[in-house]
Order: C-alpha cells, then structure tokens, then sequence
C-alpha cells in the first residue's frame, strides 16, 4: 500500500462519523434498535482480537490484541518481511543475485478516544525489536562477489488512528505518526574487509490497512 492510498484511507475514517451524522447510510454497521452502534459492546474490557496489517513497503504484519481497560487495547504484534531477485546476465556474461528477509516484535498500545460511534478514533504508542539479513551476489566470470549484512534494530513510535467497525466484531483501520529508530549494521563481503556501521533516524509513516476480528 503506497503512502497516499494510506493518507486516504485515514482521511476516510476520520470524515465517516460527519456523514453517519449527516444522515448518509451506514446499513452495514450493527447498530441497537434506538441506533446506537454496537461498537461499545466490541471494545469492552476482556476482549481479544487477531489483527492482519499489509504495511506500507510490503511484507505483512500480525497481532494478538486484549482489551485491558474500558479504553486501553494491548497488542503483541510480529512484523515479517522478505525479498527475492535475480538479474538476468549483461553482455559481459555478469549477473547478480539477491535475497532478504527480516523480522520484528512490536508489543502496541491503543488509547482509545471513544467507543460509542462506528469509527472509533485512538492513539498509538509502541516500540519494536528487529533483526534481519540479506545476501547480494554478483556474478560475474573474472571477478564473482558476495555479500552477507546482518541488521539489528530498535525503535519506537507514536501516532493516531481510527478503526471502522462495518461489522460488531470486524474493523478496518490504519494509523500515522512518527517513529525513531536505531539500527546496527554488520557486512562480510568477499572482496572487501568486513565493516560495522550504526545509524539513528527520525520518520513519519503511514500504516497500511488493518484488518481486525474480535472474539
């Protein structure tokens, strides 16, 4: 999911409860016979939910989540990437070759601001523990290369959000905000003698969609 798709799906969630209140339609919405959205009866303390998130730059995302507080939705999330390539030889007979993967755990917090409407807005805190490695190879028939790094990283991250409840016990939802992050890189490479590197950063992102289903 590119990053405006993200910024335009949050832009839907945040304008959908005007329209309820303007009167357009919602009929896919569970709602109480007096109208009131059955959402509060989702989000209440004791409730577990399985999410699946499509991240932003691929790769997926899953959790377990469990509603600890009347607000307050706690979440253990794995995060997996991975990549594959090759390209075919040039005229000088070269070709290269190149595979990733990387993994994270992402314990999550939702604040959540409301509970009684069909979009439920929140706030996001995490941090996250990663590691991952990629192998490039070139080969190339008078002088063949590889190429291993090792990552490791940490971060943590702030943002807002909003879930959309077509369903009682089935949302859509997505978040943005803010991450820093520390990595640590280690290259062993066959030409050249192996190095270490570090780097700190500061991004906004934005998330991919969130399926969640509550039990």
């Amino acid at each position: 999911m590119n990053r405006a798709a993200g910024l335009a799906l949050l832009a839907f969630l945040v304008a959908a409860p005007d329209a309820a209140a303007q009167g357009l339609p919602h009929d896919s919405a569970e709602v109480h016979a007096d109208g009131t959205p059955a959402t509060s009866e989702t989000l209440q303390p004791g409730r577990w939910s399985l999410g699946l998130e499509i991240p932003d730059g691929g790769g997926s995302r899953i959790g377990l989540w469990h509603m600890s507080g009347a607000r307050t939705n706690l979440g253990l999330q794995v995060g997996v990437q991975w990549s594959d390539s090759e390209d075919s030889q040039d005229e000088g007979g070269s070709s290269s070759e190149f595979a990733g993967w990387s993994i994270s755990v992402e314990p999550t917090l939702q604040r959540y601001l409301s509970t009684s409407e069909v979009v439920v807005p929140f706030l996001l805190f995490g941090v996250d523990f990663g590691i991952g490695q990629s192998r490039q190879r070139l080969l190339a028939p008078d002088r063949p290369r590889e190429s291993l790094r090792t990552h490791y990283s940490l971060g943590a991250r702030a943002g807002v959000g909003a879930e959309w409840f077509p369903l009682s016990r089935m949302s859509v939802g997505g978040h943005t905000g803010v991450r820093i992050s520390y990595r640590s890189d280690d290259t062993e490479d066959t030409l050249l003698s192996d190095r270490s590197g570090h780097t700190g950063s500061l991004r906004t992102f934005v998330s991919g969609i969130l399926l969640r289903l509550y039990f």
